[in-house]
C-alpha cells in the first residue's frame, strides 16, 4: 500500500550519501552508488538493520528483509513532525507558563535556552522519532498524553511536576 512512497522517501532521505532502494524481482535492493559505500556510514547501516531488517545476501548484496518490507508496505516512513515547528513551540510554551513554582518554571526555560539541540534533535536513533525535530515532538506528545491521563484517571496530581516531568524526560 505505501511501499512506492516509503521508497522515494528512503531515496530521498539517503541519495546523498549515494544509496538508493528499489523493488526488484519482488525483492528491495538496497543499492550503494561505490563499493562498500555503508562501511563509510556506520551508524546509517546499523539503522536500516534495526528499522528494516536490512541483510546482506547470497551474492554480496544489500536487501531488506521480508519484515521490513512488510513495514514498508504498511507503514507511511515519518522523516518530519507531523505538527508545524511553531504549533509545537506554542504548546510547549503555553504549557510551561501554566507551572505555578516560579524557581521550577525559570529552571525550565533555562534548561531549554541553553540547549537549543532540543529543538532540532532527533529522538531515539533507532526507535521513535529518529528524525530533525524529533525529539521536541516526542516531548511535546508525551506532554499532552500525560495532561489527557490525568484528567481521565481523576486522580488529584501536581500540575507543575506534570508538566516538567513530561518536558524534561527525555533530557539527561
Amino acid at each position: 500500500m505505501y511501499l512506492k512512497l516509503n521508497l522515494e522517501k528512503l531515496n530521498e532521505l539517503y541519495s546523498s550519501i549515494g544509496l538508493s532502494f528499489v523493488e526488484e524481482s519482488k525483492v528491495i535492493k538496497v543499492k550503494e552508488n561505490r563499493k562498500y559505500l555503508l562501511s563509510d556510514y556506520p551508524e546509517v547501516k546499523e539503522k536500516l538493520k534495526h528499522k528494516f531488517g536490512m541483510t546482506f545476501n547470497d551474492m554480496h548484496k544489500w536487501h531488506i528483509s521480508k519484515y521490513g518490507e512488510m513495514n514498508l508496505k504498511t507503514k507511511i516512513i515519518k522523516t518530519e513532525p507531523t505538527k508545524g515547528l511553531d504549533e509545537l513551540r506554542l504548546t510547549l510554551i503555553s504549557n510551561i507558563k501554566r507551572i505555578k513554582e516560579v524557581e521550577l518554571k525559570e529552571s525550565i526555560n533555562q534548561l531549554l535556552h541553553n540547549h537549543p539541540v532540543f529543538y532540532s534533535g532527533p529522538g531515539a536513533k533507532l526507535k521513535h522519532h529518529d528524525y530533525k525535530y524529533g525529539l521536541f515532538e516526542h516531548t511535546i506528545q508525551v506532554l499532552k498524553l500525560s495532561i489527557m491521563i490525568s484528567k481521565i484517571i481523576g486522580v488529584v496530581v501536581d500540575h507543575d511536576l506534570l508538566i516538567a516531568g513530561a518536558v524534561l524526560h527525555d533530557i539527561g
